[in-house]
């Protein structure tokens, strides 16, 4: 690394040929650390910090506290901790909340831990976010609190965070803070197995494998989630896939045998239903009434011409004569003849009357 040269005045470090501000240094010295070239790193985050960059005091801190690039010291660690905090670094403030919460560099205080945690919290570090919600959840440096625990859980778990959205599982499946609520703890569960939580997939491994929480047992589930475990070295997954796979297997068997005799079965009542369609026999009409009467073909009549009647008319009237027999029969008709008329008629003469 090249020797720079620190104006903090104008705040950039430089040399006859570059200069640079406090965030290049930071940049500088993170790529560094990312090539596991620590020592690099922590000369330029030193650069950072001497231009006032909050960044590179967290990052710095942290090699303390690993001893990468420097000699182990917690203590120098908290000091830097702090110096971003005060700066208003959320991360920092995070840090020190987990330094005050298992006593590194500093001595061990709850209160101080949960301080710092809800300070970075509040300021959208979903890893804070997390960690306060399992402070109020255990009681650290606070009363324990299941409502506060699942409504940082909540937050955190909606921004993607893994552990959260496992934790937040259990709350609802335990009914702690937000009431029991099975489907959205396997919602969770499941939120949390598929983004690759391995204690998440354990779980629902074992939900499934045994019928939990208002699920019925399902071994084929059980024995994906056990693998999709076991392949991230869970030992008792590893352990799992073997006694679930043998069960699975032979549930399988049965399944199919059981199939095979309903089919079975269903065949052999089909069987004796057209067995007993064939022995059914027609049984005779005994009576004549009973006896469906013959259809005749119809046929249609060719129309006759009917005779009219034709009346004769007579100028005199007929003669009735005595009928011969029980029904009286019409008298004959005689034919009458018209007299010819003349064109004058003789007229009777009066004669006088002798006295």
């Amino acid at each position: 690394m090249e020797k720079l040269k620190i104006d903090k005045r104008r705040g950039i470090a430089y040399n006859a040929s570059v200069e640079m501000d406090a965030e290049e240094c930071f940049q500088r010295g993170k790529t560094a650390c990312e090539n596991n070239d620590f020592a690099e790193g922590v000369e330029w985050y030193n650069l950072a910090v001497e231009l006032g960059g909050t960044g590179a005091m967290g990052n710095l801190a942290i090699l303390y506290m690993n001893g990468q690039g420097v000699k182990q010291s917690n203590e120098k660690a908290v000091s830097l901790f702090k110096k971003a905090a005060f700066a208003g670094d959320v991360r920092a403030k995070f840090n020190l909340a987990i330094c005050y919460e298992k006593g590194l560099g500093v001595k061990a205080n709850p209160e101080k831990a949960f301080s710092y945690m809800k300070q970075s919290a509040e300021s959208g570090f979903v890893e804070a976010e997390f960690m306060l919600g399992t402070y109020y959840y255990h009681g650290v440096g606070c009363t324990s609190d299941f409502a506060d625990a699942a409504e940082w859980f909540t937050y955190a778990a909606r921004e993607g965070h893994i552990a959260a959205q496992y934790n937040l599982g259990c709350c609802y499946a335990n009914g702690e803070g937000l009431g029991g609520n099975f489907d959205d703890a396997i919602s969770w569960f499941t939120v949390s197995a598929m983004n690759g939580y391995a204690l998440a997939q354990l779980t629902l491994a074992d939900i499934y494998e045994n019928g939990k929480i208002g699920k019925e047992k399902d071994l084929e589930q059980a024995l994906g989630w056990y693998k999709i475990a076991a392949k991230q070295g869970v030992p008792q997954a590893i352990q799992a896939v073997p006694r679930v796979q043998a069960a699975w297997d032979e549930k399988k068997r049965a399944d199919a045998l059981a199939a095979l005799k309903a089919a079975e079965a269903a065949q052999e009542a089909a069987n004796a239903a057209i067995e007993s369609v064939k022995s059914l026999e027609i049984q005779p009409v005994e009576t004549a009434e009973e006896q469906p009467a013959p259809v005749k073909k119809a046929t249609r009549r060719r129309k006759t011409a009917q005779p009219k009647e034709v009346s004769v008319e007579t100028s005199e009237p007929t003669a009735e004569t005595p009928a011969e027999s029980a029904g009286e029969q019409p008298a004959p008709v005689k034919k009458t003849t018209r007299r010819k008329k003349t064109a004058t008629q003789p007229i009777a003469e009066e004669k006088p009357q002798e006295e």
